[in-house]
């Protein structure tokens, strides 16, 4: 072989090596970059379904708005419980009946944020009025409870009722 040939030779051979690497290296950066990006792309749809579901909760936050106010105002609320007792006493007033609370108890409180506040209270007077108190306390616009009623007549026509009742707090 002519020594032209030779060189020829040896620098195709040594071109060709070179180009193998090469290709070698372009084809693993190929494939690391598909798997960045394989990645990239399940990241995004994570993302993208994160914000889905963000958007999807936001609006149903918004359209319950009104249903959950309602259903809280079904719930006595810690700034509420004053007023509520004194409702209550004012209400006995209303009616003429000398009224006393008795006890109030709370129960302990749980994970959730609903507690029942036990009220046991005494009203005396006419029956019909003791009646339409003890109607009224029945019919009250919270979730509530009676747990026990005892009416008895003191004498002539004053009766006297004793009712526990509980009303389910909403203590947030």
């Amino acid at each position: 072989m002519n020594p032209t040939t030779k060189k020829v030779f040896i620098f195709s051979l040594v071109y060709f090596s070179v180009s193998l690497v090469v290709l070698g290296l372009i084809v693993f950066e190929v494939k690391r970059q598909g798997n960045n990006m394989v990645s990239d792309i399940s990241l995004i749809n994570q993302n993208v379904a994160f914000d889905q579901a963000q958007v999807s909760l936001q609006k149903l936050l918004n359209e319950t708005k009104e249903d959950r106010a309602v259903i809280n105002d079904m719930f006595l609320d810690n700034k509420r419980q004053i007023n509520f007792l004194s409702d209550l006493e004012n209400t006995a007033d209303q009616f003429n009946l000398e009224n006393k609370i008795i006890s109030l108890d709370l129960s302990d409180k749980t994970d959730n944020p609903y507690q029942d506040l036990s009220i046991n209270m005494e009203v005396i007077g006419e029956y019909s009025q003791v009646k339409k108190y003890i109607e009224l306390i029945e019919l009250i616009p919270l979730h509530s409870k009676v747990v026990k009623l005892v009416i008895s007549n003191e004498e002539g026509s004053v009766w006297k009722a004793v009712i526990t009742f509980t009303v389910t707090t909403l203590s947030v």
